[in-house]
């Protein structure tokens, strides 16, 4: 009779295999092929106890958050990107640095543009620099229109005239709209 027989291989190990019995396999209308039978193994031979492992390096639960972050990110789950978001606001001085390198140089716009905006909701002055050259340089739109709505909500008079010219000049109506938003806060 088929079914699961679990051996033991010492060290820990389990194997567990599916015993079958000989049966006929439907192969054609009128030819019976045989299944092949797996030998019933009562006792597996003892194997060496395993090498031990060096114990690997404890995962840094920072870097852990910023990597779920990217990857939500990356992989478009809303709900991981919400509850890693709550993290990183929760201790926005951990995060912080982390976040900034990721908006500015991130190779993929997406995580740029998501890093910029959480940033954007953290409204932290020390991130003005960042804002102000994401705004006038990067090349992606979704990055510049976060940077614009980011400058609006730490409400710095030094955003004033960079935000006015993208306002005027922005290839994208997006962050022109968003530029024009954000001026609005400020005044």
């Amino acid at each position: 009779m088929p079914g699961f027989v679990v051996f033991a291989l010492g060290g820990g190990i389990l194997l567990t295999a599916w015993l079958m019995r000989p049966q006929l396999a439907p192969s054609g209308p009128s030819t019976p092929v045989l299944v092949p039978v797996l030998p019933k193994v009562e006792s597996a031979p003892s194997l060496p106890p395993p090498i031990p492992s060096p114990a690997a390096p404890a995962e840094d639960p920072k870097e852990r958050v910023l990597s779920l972050w990217r990857k939500a990110i990356l992989s478009k789950n809303a709900r991981g990107v919400a509850d890693t978001e709550r993290a990183l606001r929760e201790q926005p001085a951990l995060y912080l640095p982390s976040l900034m390198e990721m908006a500015e140089r991130d190779s993929e716009s997406r995580v740029r543009s998501f890093s910029t905006r959480i940033l954007g909701k953290m409204a932290r002055k020390d991130c003005l620099p960042l804002f102000l050259k994401q705004l006038q340089q990067d090349t992606d739109r979704y990055v510049r229109e976060n940077a614009a709505w980011a400058l609006g909500e730490l409400g710095s008079p030094e955003a004033v005239e960079p935000l006015r010219q993208a306002e005027r000049s922005d290839a994208d109506e997006n962050v022109r709209v968003a530029a024009a938003a954000a001026l609005k806060k400020l005044k």
